[in-house]
């Protein structure tokens, strides 16, 4: 079967807003990142293979299915290999030991357990069985496609007993399932996801695929072959920035509803705006006028006063000499009234004479 693509390699602004659990877990994140352009895109995974391809020199089997003893299928050529030959010679159990190294569980290897495998015929049956594929990185020529220089070999093996216990090995050393998965990811080869082999019969299962999924869950030509080429790893921030978009379509609808409310009250308070404005109208026209008007006066009068500032300044001379005059008087009223005190001082004098005198 084509490998899946789990819930979270699916995208598409359909499916995120359908998923309530995955829609209130994106919310968050939309929470936490805030900012729409610090959504994280994960890298392009990077393959430490320096400049090389990955291919199979030859493969070591012994006592796997109907391979009695060691038998060494190779050496393939890395150009092009081709395995051919009659039914039942045992073509599907070459890519039957590449399955088994690569951790396939037993029923996608056409066994029901994994000691199925071990070779069991009517005259021989072995007590184990194994499989050991060995590789080399290769930097081909580019001006020669038959000659390539190797950069690495190593090999990876796999065996498994009568009680269905399986082993790995990294050159014929055991190892965890874990390193053959790191191994071969680094080389370019992906277990997770499969995108190396097509099984036999999965080709017309690809051809019959949906152009696009229609359920979560389901699988289409889109989502396979975002799987193959790596963008299932845009599905994530995709999927986020679907949910930001609706968001914000939402958040657009919400304001635009706020707008024609006041795109209404606006054109109800149009018409009363306009007659406000007529008035000013008005109002600014009349203290023109009155400004014109003044100004008018102003000069009228100006005129005025100035065909009258003779006669103002004949008036000031004629009040200056009055205040002169007035000056004098004032001057001599304060000496008579001087000698008046003086004399009416004497004239109490004599008075109080007369009166002793008059007395004696």
């Amino acid at each position: 079967m084509p490998p899946k693509c789990t819930k979270k390699q699916q995208c598409g602004p359909s499916q995120a807003a359908t998923d309530a659990g995955e829609r209130e877990k994106f919310l968050k994140q939309l929470e936490e990142i805030g900012d729409i352009f610090l959504i994280h895109i994960p890298p392009k995974p990077n393959f430490s293979t320096n400049g090389g391809d990955l291919f199979i020199t030859h493969i070591d089997a012994d006592n796997f299915k109907s391979y009695f003893g060691k038998q060494t299928i190779g050496p393939f050529h890395h150009a092009l290999s081709c395995i051919i030959g009659p039914n039942g010679s045992g073509k599907s159990n070459v890519i039957d030991s590449l399955l088994f190294v690569f951790g396939f569980r037993s029923n996608k290897i056409r066994a029901p357990k994994l000691s199925s495998f071990i070779h069991n015929s009517a005259k021989r049956k072995a007590e184990s069985g194994s499989v050991t594929v060995n590789f080399q990185l290769l930097a081909k020529d580019s001006d020669d496609p038959l000659r390539a220089k190797v950069l690495d070999s190593f090999s990876i093996g796999r065996s498994v007993d009568q009680n269905n216990k399986s082993k790995y090995f990294i050159d014929g050393k055991t190892a965890q399932f874990k390193d053959i998965q790191t191994k071969l990811k680094n080389a370019g080869v992906d277990l997770d996801h499969n995108r190396f082999l097509i099984l036999q019969g999965e080709v017309e299962q690809i051809s019959l695929m949906k152009a696009k999924a229609e359920k979560e869950g389901e699988e289409g030509m889109l989502e396979y072959l975002d799987d193959i080429i790596g963008t299932s790893r845009f599905c994530k921030p995709i999927k986020l920035f679907s949910l930001k978009l609706e968001l914000v379509g939402t958040e657009r609808e919400s304001q635009m509803n706020k707008l024609n409310i006041v795109e209404i009250d606006r054109q109800n308070l149009a018409e009363p705006v306009r007659e406000l404005l007529e008035l000013l109208v008005l109002e600014n026209k009349i203290s023109a006028l009155k400004n014109k008007l003044f100004c008018i006066k102003r000069v009228e009068y100006s005129k005025k006063l100035e065909e009258a500032q003779p006669k103002i300044d004949e008036a000031k001379a004629a009040v200056d000499e009055k205040k002169k005059e007035l000056e004098e008087l004032m001057a001599k009223l304060k000496e008579q009234k001087k000698t008046i005190t003086e004399r009416q001082k004497q004239a109490d004098k004599h008075k109080q004479l007369i009166a002793n005198t008059e007395k004696q």
